[in-house]
């Protein structure tokens, strides 16, 4: 019988043989068709080639199920169709067709956890199954969730979850045989790719010794004896606290509808296995700020991508690296989040890789000093390809009940830290060997003692720095973080940390103690812009002194103070007591080659290619010294934006961008943009943020011996008196520096830069532009156009010094002829127009090629066309004759 027949008689007899059956047994005659099915297949030239693959099938125990089915199962990922992956035909409980799918097990996983668990992994497993397979398109099969058995059982919904690809056979219209075993050879040539080797394997020789050693004296006597997996256990956070809140909001519905929202909450769900200070919160700060569409594209291709997991990793920790966040905070996915949300997405397929830990210590132990990968892609990869060979092992020789990579993290981190009978946690060497040379030491920041010079000078006597917070007693009592925050609010909360968000972050960063490592670097301190020195930490690492007259956190560091020095500010330190570092920053910053002196800049530099003349120029730099605040008007391309930049260079005397800055205002920039105000945060929140001005000021103010330049361009464009607020006085040339400073409507806690109230120091000049042919623009306020000086710009055709440029470009004469007397002309008859004026002349700058250009005829035409012609048009909305007379002027 062929397969073709087997099938459509199954489906034509089987709903009368459910009806009149009471029992299933051999004798009956669906069982001789399913039979005849494994029959066929066996006999099968396709089968032939795929060695690996056995058959199974029911229809039932008992009675005859609702949804039967005939799988085809690769050795090599799985015996059963409860878990691993499989193809099978499932015939729909109504018998009008059957599927031929590409499945996955359903009773693993929602037995082993939750349903909501076990089916957010189902879907997450067949996500990656599609992407992985898209090829099969091509062949008709259908890579989505669209598959209906019609039916209302438990066992057939599942079915339907698990499904990753599959193409409907419908009663009665079924394919030829020659069809019906070109679509399972598609499907079992994909299968088999995925169930063989894959991503290259790793060969990794396990020392059986050391890790028998381990399992008898660490992981069976925690994990058998004293419990810790179970649930209240000391490590069964992981699956019943965090696995249960992570991994069904890490699902592609959930990534589809709401995507930052839904990685948050996998982040929020974190206990004790993240740094809240390095891992979540900058994390934190990237999701929350990214577009929806950002976080869903970069996120679902990390999780399910199709491309092997190296390079997935690598992708998406490119993406996230390290950019500035809103007030001076990093937002950035470190390699420990992206491990953490990889393994939270199928813990049985990737693992959670904590550094120090737990897979260094690991590694080294069981592999060899040389196996420790140093970047983080390969880290990740390597990861899960060693801690599944570990599973394997202790499941099959030690009988453990361990059944994800989550417990084998577990079991690394019991055998690293459980201090008196870790075996392998005794291997570990101080200093630059521990980590050989392509691993990084990690680095942190700790602020020196707040009592003054004698406490640091003690702390370098001592060889130690000691943090406050000595209430809580010995941090290493507390398991979690949360219990030590319980502590922190009982003794802290709300004095002096009058928020309990503050409370907790103080906490986590006292928890970070604990966490440093001997032979890691330590950079000493003093607020935001200076460090005292660098160190490294020495064994013990963290000690609690519990002495009445001694510091309780020590930290034990060999300092070396060749490293004070001043430093460019980093706002991200303030108010962090301790922070890690980039694991480059001593060498990048602290020991970095001093940088080379901006470039000198003089009148005459910067009078070169300039159409106003050095005189003009050096008019209005005076004016702008004396005055200090100076603003540059004119009609559009007048080159105002390329003026103020030279007159800032000018003032300073060299070329220094880092004491220049440039804003654009808008109608809707408001106060809170430019002094301070409460901004909105990720979590929700709000936080008071200096604005772009107020910061300028402070920079200003720390380096009274040289000039700075504050540049707002379209300054008309946005409302002055509500940006501005008390800066109408305080920018007076005469009401500068400290003993003119006003309070500011909000004060920040604790300390403020400027003290008591805000000023404009002396040193800082404010060099506005304006755009004088916008019509959307309201004249500005008579108060602040009192406090500013204004010049005039003009259109400058008819100058020797434009023309001259456009020589030197390579157009010939008569083309420059053409430009300047037809823009001459416009300007003329725009100047006449009762409704346009003077201040809505075209400017020479359209008509100022870039280096790569050559001005000819095609050039010419582009410039009126692209540039020109929209501004006619608007000039004239209401006289379209006129403007279409003006541009075939200048088109002829």
């Amino acid at each position: 019988m062929s397969l073709q027949d087997a099938f459509q008689q199954v489906l034509s007899a089987y709903l009368d043989a459910r009806r009149s059956t009471e029992h299933v047994d051999k004798d009956l005659p669906i069982w001789d068709l399913f039979e005849q099915i494994e029959q066929s297949l066996e006999e099968s030239s396709v089968l032939d080639k795929y060695p690996n693959v056995d058959l199974e099938w029911s229809i039932g125990q008992g009675r005859l199920t609702y949804v039967p089915w005939f799988a085809l199962l690769d050795e090599r990922e799985t015996d059963t169709n409860q878990s691993g992956r499989y193809l099978v035909y499932l015939f729909r409980e109504d018998m009008s067709g059957l599927y031929l799918t590409y499945n996955q097990g359903t009773e693993r996983p929602t037995s082993l956890y939750s349903k909501a668990v076990g089916e957010a992994l189902l879907q997450n497993r067949a996500e990656r199954i599609r992407r992985q397979s898209s090829g099969l398109r091509e062949s008709g099969f259908s890579l989505d969730s669209g598959i209906d058995l019609v039916t209302d059982t438990e066992r057939g919904r599942r079915y339907e979850k698990s499904t990753a690809a599959y193409k409907f056979y419908e009663s009665g219209q079924l394919p030829s045989e020659e069809e019906l075993f070109a679509d399972l050879e598609s499907l079992l040539d994909v299968y088999d790719r995925h169930a063989g080797p894959g991503e290259p394997r790793l060969s990794l020789e396990v020392d059986r010794g050391v890790l028998e050693r381990a399992v008898d004296n660490v992981i069976r006597p925690a994990i058998v004896e004293r419990g810790d997996l179970i649930e209240g256990g000391k490590e069964g956070y992981q699956h019943s606290d965090i696995i249960p809140k992570a991994t069904p909001n890490l699902t592609p519905d959930r990534l589809s509808e709401s995507p930052s929202r839904a990685v948050l909450k996998a982040l929020k769900a974190d206990v004790n296995l993240l740094s809240g200070a390095w891992d979540h919160s900058p994390a934190a700060e990237l999701f929350g700020s990214v577009s929806k569409g950002e976080v869903r594209k970069e996120v679902s291709n990390f999780l399910f991508g199709e491309a092997e997991l190296v390079d997935r990793a690598e992708r998406f920790l490119s993406w996230g690296k390290p950019r500035e966040a809103s007030e001076g905070k990093t937002a950035e996915i470190t390699g420990t989040t992206a491990s953490y949300l990889l393994s939270l997405s199928d813990p049985q397929e990737y693992a959670f890789c904590k550094t120090r830990r737990a897979y260094r210590p690991a590694v080294k132990a069981l592999l060899g000093d040389n196996e420790v990968r140093s970047d983080w892609p390969e880290r990740i990869a390597h990861a899960r390809a060693f801690y599944k060979t570990v599973l394997s092992i202790l499941k099959e020789e030690y009988d453990l009940p361990f059944f994800d990579l989550m417990h084998v993290h577990i079991a690394f981190f019991l055998a690293e830290n459980e201090v008196e009978n870790a075996l392998w946690g005794e291997r570990t060497v101080n200093g630059e060997e521990e980590f050989g040379e392509d691993v990084k030491q990690e680095v942190y920041k700790i602020s020196a003692p707040r009592a003054g010079q004698e406490q640091w000078k003690e702390c370098v006597e001592k060889e130690h720095i000691h943090v406050e917070g000595d209430k809580v007693g010995d941090l290493r009592q507390y398991v979690g973080d949360e219990e030590l925050i319980s502590a922190f609010y009982e003794h802290y909360w709300p004095d002096p940390y009058d928020s309990m968000q503050k409370a907790s972050e103080k906490a986590r960063e006292l928890r970070t103690l604990t966490e440093i490592d001997p032979g890691d670097r330590i950079v000493a301190s003093q607020g935001k812009d200076k460090v005292l020195a660098v160190g490294e930490v020495v064994a013990p690492g963290y000690d609690w002194k519990s002495e009445a007259d001694e510091p309780g956190h020590v930290l034990h560091v060999d300092w070396d103070r060749s490293y004070e020095q001043d430093i460019d500010p980093r706002p991200e330190w303030e108010g962090k007591t301790v922070k890690q570092l980039s694991p480059n920053f001593v060498k990048e910053v602290l020991e970095a080659p001093s940088e080379e002196k901006p470039e000198p800049y003089s009148v005459e530099k910067a009078t070169e290619n300039l159409f106003y003349g050095r005189s003009s120029f050096t008019s209005w730099l005076d004016r702008l010294r004396t005055k200090k605040n100076l603003i540059l008007q004119g009609p559009p391309g007048v080159g105002k934006t390329f003026v103020s930049r030279r007159l800032a260079y000018a003032l300073i005397g060299e070329k220094d961008d880092d004491r220049v800055e440039m804003v654009q205002l808008h109608q809707s920039y408001s106060y809170e943009d430019f002094i301070r105000g409460y901004r909105p945060t990720s979590d929700g929140g709000f936080r008071l943020q200096n604005g772009v001005f107020f910061r300028f000021c402070e920079r200003a103010s720390k380096d009274t011996e040289n000039d700075y330049v504050f540049i707002i361009d379209e300054i008309n464009r946005g409302n002055l008196s509500k940006i501005f607020g008390e800066l109408m006085m305080l920018i007076e040339p005469d009401k500068r520096g400290s003993e003119y400073a006003m309070q500011l409507p909000n004060r920040r806690e604790g300390e403020d830069p400027f003290g008591e109230a805000f000023y404009v120091p002396d040193n800082l000049h404010l060099l506005g532009m304006m755009n004088t042919a916008d019509r959307s623009l309201a004249m500005v306020d008579y108060a602040l156009r009192r406090r500013f000086a204004f010049v005039e710009m003009e259109p400058r055709f008819e100058s020797n010094e434009f023309q001259s440029y456009l020589r030197h470009q390579g157009a010939e004469e008569d083309l420059i002829e053409r430009i300047v007397s037809r823009l001459a002309s416009l300007n003329e008859d725009i100047t006449a127009d009762s409704s346009l004026g003077e201040g809505f002349r075209i400017g020479h700058s359209y008509f100022c090629p870039s280096d790569d250009e050559t001005p000819s005829e095609a050039w010419y035409q582009k410039v009126v066309t692209r540039e020109i012609e929209p501004l006619l048009k608007e000039y004239w909305f209401d006289n379209k004759k006129t403007a279409q007379s003006h541009l075939q002027a200048l088109k002829a």
